[in-house]
């Protein structure tokens, strides 16, 4: 199935920052608040691909383009944190 990444948006505020990612027209999201990690915005946003794409992990090869886009959602939040501190 071809799927179509029509979005990757990122923000940031004084008290939180994520991304969301749209997927043919379907919303995906990972959001950390003050206190929080990148890894917790990345887990969030994670779990509800996989609950999308269930087998998105164990047959990786079939989404090159989720993993692709994936590697870069973990790079934006990584940086969102590091500027949020700062």
């Amino acid at each position: 199935m071809k799927r179509k990444i029509e979005e990757l948006r990122a923000y940031m505020n004084p008290s939180s920052y994520g991304v969301t990612l749209r997927i043919d027209g379907k919303e995906f999201s990972g959001r950390a608040e003050c206190g929080d990690t990148a890894q917790d915005a990345y887990r969030e946003i994670m779990k509800a691909l996989r609950e999308e794409y269930p087998d998105m992990c164990t047959r990786y090869w079939e989404y090159p383009d989720i993993n692709h886009v994936v590697t870069q959602i973990w790079t934006l939040l990584c940086a969102l944190h590091e500027a949020q501190r700062a």
